[in-house]
């Protein structure tokens, strides 16, 4: 039985440092009020050419030193963030281009905090298939650099807006799941209960998370900067949990059916 395994890793952030004394100059916070809070003492901006893509390529670096790989034995590399530097092409094909390991496949997965184990889950499907032998799984947050763009902060109402988001990720893919199921109960078959769950479960997902979306832009607007760093959180996670569990895994879902054409299917 092939499993996954390990081998190294590696991590990369931009050069300049924000500290709280930074913050309290800007804003209507303090040393002691951040660390009391949430324990932070500074934290990393990305500065002028520091993007998803070069942080992706310095941590990949730093990944294959650590586990004494060549670059040039990458047969798959899977990029989870939620601010690519491009929607297209994906800014994996970036850091196959500057590691030289041209030729395997490269993407981006989209779902914000809980994007790191959807890529690790990937890319451990695709090794136990024998699909690849030895994959590149990046993890590229920049949410917080959107945060500073934008004035605000990320304390306890922040991370509380991530917890909610992975919430309304894990709802979206249960709402799939169930109506896949209710319409094999009906006799439909494997396609046609896929393509008919996805549908039917689109509506429900946009509705619930229009209501979401209009509160953080209102949060945005008219809230101070703990409150306006929740705002933004929540926006840019329900954006990109929606266009993942709608549109990114009904495309994935759809290619592995139409070329393993399964006649059951178990949900």
């Amino acid at each position: 039985m092939i499993r996954s395994l390990i081998r190294g890793a590696g991590s990369a952030m931009p050069q300049r440092v924000v500290t709280n004394a930074e913050l309290a100059g800007r804003l209507d916070t303090s040393d002691e009020w951040i660390v009391e809070r949430t324990g932070i003492r500074q934290r990393h901006i990305a500065g002028e050419g520091e993007t998803t893509g070069t942080l992706a390529i310095a941590a990949a670096r730093a990944a294959l030193a650590d586990a004494g790989i060549d670059a040039k034995k990458i047969d798959l590399i899977v990029l989870a963030t939620a601010t690519p530097d491009n929607t297209f092409p994906a800014t994996a094909t970036k850091v196959q281009a500057a590691l030289g390991c041209n030729g395997c496949p490269a993407f981006d997965v989209q779902a914000v905090c809980s994007g790191f184990l959807y890529a690790m889950t990937t890319a451990d499907a695709m090794l136990r298939s024998g699909q690849a032998t030895c994959a590149l799984v990046i993890n590229v947050i920049m949410i917080l650099g959107i945060m500073a763009a934008l004035n605000t902060t990320l304390t306890l109402p922040g991370i509380a807006g991530f917890v909610l988001t992975i919430g309304a990720a894990v709802d979206a893919n249960v709402l799939i799941n169930e109506r896949i199921r209710e319409e094999r109960k009906r006799g439909r078959r494997v396609v046609t209960a896929v393509e008919n769950g996805y549908r039917e479960a689109s509506r429900a997902i946009y509705d619930a998370n229009i209501t979401n979306f209009i509160a953080g832009v209102l949060l945005f607007l008219f809230g101070s900067g703990p409150i306006r760093g929740f705002a933004v959180v929540l926006i840019i996670g329900l954006f990109t949990s929606v266009f993942t569990g709608v549109t990114m895994t009904r495309m994935w879902v759809a290619g592995w059916l139409k070329a393993k054409r399964p006649r059951e299917i178990n949900i």
